[in-house]
C-alpha cells in the first residue's frame, strides 16, 4: 500500500462538523459534503461542501438553507451526470425526513431541496449515512435505518433511477444477541447505518454490514437484489457503535473502514480510535487489518469510502473539528 494523501479539507475553526460523504466525478475531481454548525443537532447546522481539483480543496460553502432546523448525514451520489445530495432534516433523529438537492454542473450550483419520498414521516427514507449501491440488475439500493422503538436497518430499492422507492422489511438485531448487564436507560439498542455491497461473482447477492450497539459489526444477506434480507448475525469484526463504510474492488476484495474496537462491559459506546482499513478476500467472511488511517487519542470516525482504479479514497471526521481526506494505492 502506498499512501498518496492524508490531509484536511479545511483547517479547524470554532464550528463542529461530522458525517462526510463524497463521490468521484467523471473528470477525477471529488465532491464532498458534511454537516457543520455550532453543535450536532443545533438549529444552525447545515450541509456544507467542497471540491478537490488538481490536488487542492476549494473553500467549503453551505449547500442547504439556513432554516433553523438541524440538517444531518449528507450522502453524495453521482447519478447519470446528476450530482445528488441526500440529507436528513429534523430536530430529533426519530422524526427525520429525507431531502435531496441536485447539481447538473459538477457541484457549482444546486437546486432547491425537495423531499425524497413526499409526505414520509417514518424517520427518514433512503440512505441514512452510506452511499447508494448500483446493482448489476440496474436498480439503486439505498442503505437506511431508523432510531425509534429500537434501532433497525432496511433497504430502499429504486428501479427508475431514484424517481420512486420501495422499502424492504426491517433488519433487526435478534433479541438473543442483546448483551446482558446493560443498564435499562441504555435503551438505544440494535443496528443502524448499513453499508451494502454486491458479490461480483454472484449477482443479486447483497451483503449488508451494519453498525451495532453490541460490540461487533453485524451482517445480513439478500439473494434477491436487496428486496429482502435474511437474519442478522455478528461478524468477528469489533465495532464501537460508530459508523462504518466499505467498497469492493473489481477482483472482489472488500475494503472496510471502521474503528475495530469493541464497547466496554455494560456500555453501548466505545472509543472512536484508531480508524483502520480492513480487507476481506473471501466475500466478507473474514477480514484482516491493512493499515491505520488515524491513531492516538481523539475521535477519528464516520468514514466514507470509494475504490477507483487501484486507489482507495476515504473521507472521515477528525475530532469533530475537521473533515479529512485519505487516499492510497491498494
Amino acid at each position: 500500500m502506498t499512501v498518496i494523501a492524508n490531509e484536511y479539507i479545511y483547517p479547524p475553526d470554532e464550528t463542529s462538523c461530522h458525517a462526510s460523504s463524497f463521490d468521484i466525478l467523471p473528470d477525477g475531481s471529488i465532491f464532498a459534503a458534511w454537516f457543520r454548525g455550532s453543535a450536532e443537532g443545533a438549529g444552525d447546522v447545515r450541509i456544507f461542501g467542497a471540491k478537490r481539483e488538481g490536488g487542492k480543496w476549494s473553500e467549503p460553502r453551505p449547500l442547504t438553507a439556513d432554516d433553523g432546523i438541524p440538517h444531518w448525514n449528507p450522502v453524495v451520489d453521482l447519478n447519470s451526470g446528476c450530482l445528488r445530495i441526500y440529507y436528513k432534516i429534523g430536530e430529533t433523529i426519530g422524526g427525520w425526513r429525507t431531502e435531496i438537492i441536485e447539481s447538473h454542473d459538477g457541484g457549482k450550483t444546486f437546486s432547491p431541496s425537495r423531499e425524497m419520498v413526499p409526505g414520509d414521516r417514518s424517520g427518514g427514507r433512503g440512505p441514512v449515512r452510506n452511499r447508494i449501491l448500483r446493482l448489476s440488475d440496474g436498480a439503486l439500493l439505498a442503505p437506511g435505518s431508523t432510531e425509534y422503538d429500537g434501532w433497525k436497518c432496511f433497504a430502499d430499492r429504486s428501479e427508475d433511477g431514484g424517481a420512486s422507492w420501495a422499502r424492504s422489511a426491517d433488519i433487526a438485531l435478534p433479541p438473543e444477541d442483546l448483551r446482558p448487564g446493560v443498564p435499562a436507560e441504555e435503551n438505544r439498542r440494535g443496528l443502524i447505518q448499513p453499508a451494502f455491497c454486491e458479490d461480483p461473482a454472484r449477482p443479486g447477492r447483497v451483503i449488508a454490514f451494519m453498525r451495532s450497539t453490541e460490540g461487533r459489526v453485524y451482517r445480513a444477506e439478500s439473494r434477491d437484489f436487496g428486496r429482502s434480507f435474511g437474519p442478522a448475525s455478528a461478524t468477528p469484526v469489533k465495532n464501537n457503535n460508530s459508523g462504518i463504510d466499505l467498497d469492493v474492488s473489481p477482483d472482489g476484495r472488500i475494503f472496510l473502514v471502521c474503528n475495530p474496537v469493541g464497547v466496554p462491559e455494560g456500555k453501548i459506546w466505545g472509543k472512536r480510535t484508531p480508524l483502520s482499513v480492513l480487507v476481506s478476500e473471501d466475500g466478507g467472511d473474514s477480514f484482516s487489518r491493512l493499515t491505520e488511517i488515524a491513531t492516538g487519542d481523539g475521535t477519528f470516525a464516520y468514514p466514507s469510502v470509494r475504490y477507483r482504479e487501484g486507489r482507495l479514497h476515504v473521507t472521515y471526521t477528525w475530532n469533530r473539528k475537521m473533515i479529512c481526506y485519505f487516499c492510497a494505492e491498494v
